[in-house]
């Protein structure tokens, strides 16, 4: 927390940093329009972690989204490129902190066209070959159960100032809304649970390597199908607590260095599993400080040139590690709701 409260006098340079990259119209965004539905998420988030509002950035961004939108429901990385559940889950997450009214059974019925036999894909499932990864069941469930806050706050039965930590979650009419539309959870359930390994980690597919970023992943899915239970919470808090580094960072998986997003995969999994206790926070607290440049941003690790994917997951760690309780749930789903 005092370290949090240390860097409240850079905030404006932060906010000054994160601009700068979202107005940069150079050799980057043109030959990196597959990112560019991520940048609004990551300045949307940015933003709402410091509590900074504008209007017409805000209008620019609903407007971008429209525009990423498909026919089929879906959302593309930019106008014109074809849907992809993470796409679609970064404009549910985009809309939500936006407070945006997104809700549309397309929506749903293109994210549940993107799975086959309990498994989440990239994108529609075809004959041809989709890529494989347990990243996108999270993406799928998040779009998901951002659809039906949406949806709940349409009819009047969500409340945003006490409901945040028991209401960011599928409810239970949602869940026959999708096994209605052929959703089988237990499919997903028994799939996850395939990318478990003996070590406490799980891998982006079945038998694969541990990394957090699949423990994060498969620990929201869990979470959000109600089947934490399922899984040995002891085993993988003893994976977790044991990618802190001597410099205080965590990394993603053993003998790799640490890197500050980390402070965001690696905690927030610690964080679902009540485990952040186990490791030494303040010391994290200190690294994530050290990855702060003087041009406003974090970086991946001190002296690197910073960048506004880092620079969220910096300020989304230091949430985590303040502990409010009320803002839990939406961190989980890697938000920030002001």
């Amino acid at each position: 927390m005092q370290i949090f409260e240390s860097l409240m006098h850079n905030d404006e340079k932060i906010i000054e940093f994160v601009n700068v990259q979202r107005l940069n119209r150079g050799y980057q965004y043109h030959s990196c329009s597959y990112l560019h539905l991520s940048m609004h998420y990551w300045v949307t988030t940015v933003f709402n972690v410091l509590d900074f509002a504008d209007k017409q950035i805000a209008s620019d961004t609903i407007n971008f989204l429209r525009q990423c939108k498909n026919d089929d429901g879906g959302y593309g990385s930019a106008k014109g490129y074809p849907s992809t559940v993470f796409n679609t889950m970064l404009a549910c997450q985009v809309a939500t902190m936006l407070d945006q009214d997104f809700y549309d059974e397309r929506t749903i019925d293109y994210v549940l066209s993107c799975c086959r036999n309990g498994i989440f894909y990239a994108e529609k499932c075809t004959d041809g070959f989709i890529e494989e990864d347990n990243r996108f069941v999270c993406a799928a469930l998040i779009s998901l159960t951002l659809l039906d806050v949406c949806r709940r706050k349409n009819i009047g039965v969500f409340n945003k100032c006490s409901g945040l930590v028991t209401k960011y979650d599928m409810s239970e009419d949602f869940f026959k809304l999708l096994e209605r539309k052929g959703f089988e959870k237990d499919k997903t359930i028994l799939y996850l649970l395939k990318c478990y390994n003996m070590d406490g980690g799980f891998g982006c597919i079945p038998g694969a390597e541990s990394h957090c970023g699949q423990i994060y992943a498969c620990l929201v899915s869990l979470k959000l199908l109600n089947a934490l239970h399922r899984v040995d919470k002891v085993q993988i808090t003893f994976f977790l607590i044991n990618r802190q580094e001597a410099s205080g960072g965590l990394n993603g998986r053993p003998y790799k260095k640490e890197d500050v997003c980390y402070s965001f995969w690696t905690l927030c999994s610690l964080d679902i599993l009540n485990g952040t206790k186990y490791i030494d926070c303040d010391k994290l607290r200190e690294y994530i400080h050290n990855c702060w440049s003087d041009d406003g941003g974090y970086a991946d690790r001190p002296g690197n040139v910073s960048d506004c994917f880092h620079t969220m997951y910096a300020l989304l760690g230091l949430r985590i590690l303040d502990g409010d309780q009320l803002c839990k749930s939406v961190l989980h789903l890697g938000m920030y709701v002001r």
